[in-house]
């Protein structure tokens, strides 16, 4: 699997996702890797909605990351929800914090 990020924003459609898993990041690496969030809703403070490319599979998909029942963002270190259709969501919200831990990312491609 090569995931590709694609975009982020209120465009991307995330109802009826659900949680697939968790990642553990800060707040500042989060917004490095997949721009600025939104603001959260509901039981939330903020929340990032995602879509990539699978070049492998010919397929696109979404993932969402979010807090769940915070009263405040958590800024340090953090176990953050990944929402999504698939599994696939994790899979490629982990490889892109991984990329960008190892100096891997595209600048120019990050909102």
């Amino acid at each position: 699997m090569t995931f590709k990020f694609i975009d982020s924003g209120e465009h991307i459609n995330i109802n009826m996702s659900s949680l697939k898993g968790y990642v553990v990041a800060t707040y500042d690496e989060l917004c490095e890797a997949f721009g600025k969030p939104m603001a959260g809703c509901d039981k939330t403070t903020v929340e990032w909605h995602l879509e990539f490319y699978d070049e492998d599979e010919d397929l696109y998909f979404t993932a969402s990351i979010y807090d769940w029942k915070e009263d405040e963002t958590p800024m340090g270190e953090h176990r953050w929800h990944i929402g999504g259709y698939s599994q696939y969501a994790t899979y490629a919200v982990s490889d892109r914090l991984l990329e960008l831990r190892r100096g891997e990312l595209d600048w120019r491609k990050v909102q």
